[in-house]
């Protein structure tokens, strides 16, 4: 299960298929499409988002910075 999951939608479309039947081919066609642009939207918030935000936190916490880690790495590999 993840970003536009689709087991996810199946779980919480069955229940709501169950109490309206005669709704089910409207409710899936929303159910895929949300699940398309949740998938979509997610692979995008992840990569402009949630990783710039995840190095900025992990250097707070750690005091270094990107310029610290690859002086080093240029170090030990001499």
């Amino acid at each position: 299960a993840g970003v536009g999951s689709a087991s996810m939608m199946a779980a919480a479309t069955a229940p709501i298929i169950a109490v309206y039947p005669d709704y089910e081919q409207q409710i899936m066609a929303l159910a895929g499409a949300a699940n398309l642009l949740t998938t979509v939207l997610g692979v995008y918030f992840g990569l402009f988002v949630s990783l710039p935000v995840m190095e900025k936190t992990y250097n707070f916490f750690t005091g270094r910075t990107r310029e610290q880690d690859l002086a080093e790495e240029a170090a030990n590999h001499e």
